[in-house]
Parts: C-alpha cells; structure tokens; sequence
C-alpha cells in the first residue's frame, strides 16, 4: 500500500511539473506576442453558454491580431489573442450558486475567404483561467487556477467585416493538478465586433 500511495504521489508530481511547464511556454508565447504588438484592444465581443445546470454568460477584449498570413486572395491565417471575463451561474440550487472565471487566450483563427457575401472562419485557442471560487454546484474544481481550450466556428459580415457570430465549443479544467477535477464543459454563442477590419 504504502509503494502505491508512492506511485501515486509521484505521477501527480509529473502530471503537476508537465502542467507547470506547459503554463510557461503557453505564458511565454503570449508575452512574445504581446512584446511583438502592444495590447491594441481591436474587439469586443458578448458570450452566452453553458451546460444543462451552470450557464455561463459574459465577454471580453480583443487583442491583435500579432501575426498573420494570407495563404491566397482571400484565405488569412492569424494569431490573436482575448481576455474575458465569465459569470458561472448555477441554474437550480441556491448553495455554491456562483462564480467569475477570467481568462486570457492566444486565439488561431483561419478565414475560409468569402462566400456569399459572408467570411466563414474556424478557430482554436489554448489559454488559461483563474477562478473566484472552486466550487459551483456539486462540481469541485479544486485550484482557483484552470487551463482551457476551445474550438470554434462562425462567420465575420459587414461592409467591413467588422461584425462576427459564432459558435464554441469549451473545456476549462485544472489537467489534475489537483483532484478532483471535474471541469466545466460547454458550447456557447458569440458575437463580436471589431473595431479594426479590413
């Protein structure tokens, strides 16, 4: 028994030390980015989700983009990046009923080129979130600290293509660095509008 609790204890120790330095380099990207642009705030944009007891509903900023590349006429490759700030609301039970999450991404984001009058784009982000509390509902989160990813699609309108809507799919959870973990899962809405479109 006391070998297991060993094992144990050491592969927690490795899933915390791949964890911490995933953090770093995901931290160092966004501050490489960062340093390469300024934090131009070139959007704002509304979010609404959630699963069938938490939604979750909120927005944020726009940053970038700090790279792109135009693969043709038409298609764009770029990398940007978001901060928001999310309300967690428990939708049935008056205990453990609330909590904010903000969080920063790097957002890459490919322009399909127009079609229709309308740009199709999908898009994947990486970032990472710190929570007001861990625990909503009967779901223990367990570290205020949480990882989280999302992939999305949508399409940019406008005589600018200023405005987006658009559709996500998200995980945030802690990657056990503590348990237990149970994460939040969940599609949302969004709608954006940027200030600098081409």
């Amino acid at each position: 028994m006391p070998a297991l609790n060993r094992r144990r204890q050491s592969a927690r120790s490795m899933r915390s030390l791949i964890a911490s330095r995933f953090v770093h380099a995901a931290l160092g990207l966004l501050l490489c980015c960062v340093a390469r642009s300024t934090l131009a705030v070139d959007s704002l944009f509304a979010s609404l989700g959630g699963d069938k007891n938490i939604v979750v509903y909120g927005g944020g900023v726009g940053f970038g983009p700090w790279w792109s590349m135009p693969i043709d006429t038409d298609r764009l490759l770029s990398l940007s990046g978001i901060a928001s700030v999310m309300g967690w609301d428990n939708r049935y039970k008056p205990i453990n009923k609330s909590l904010v999450a903000f969080g920063v991404y790097p957002v890459l984001r490919f322009d399909l080129g127009q079609m229709a009058g309308v740009v199709p784009y999908v898009e994947a982000a990486i970032g990472v979130n710190v929570l007001t509390h861990t625990w909503i509902e009967e779901r223990r989160l367990s570290t205020a600290f949480q990882f989280g990813e999302f992939v999305g699609v949508g399409f940019a309108f406008g005589d600018k293509r200023q405005f987006d809507i658009g559709a996500r799919y998200q995980h945030i959870s802690n990657a056990d660095i503590k348990r237990p973990n149970d994460g939040l899962t969940y599609p949302s809405i969004i709608f954006q509008y940027r200030f600098d479109s081409h």
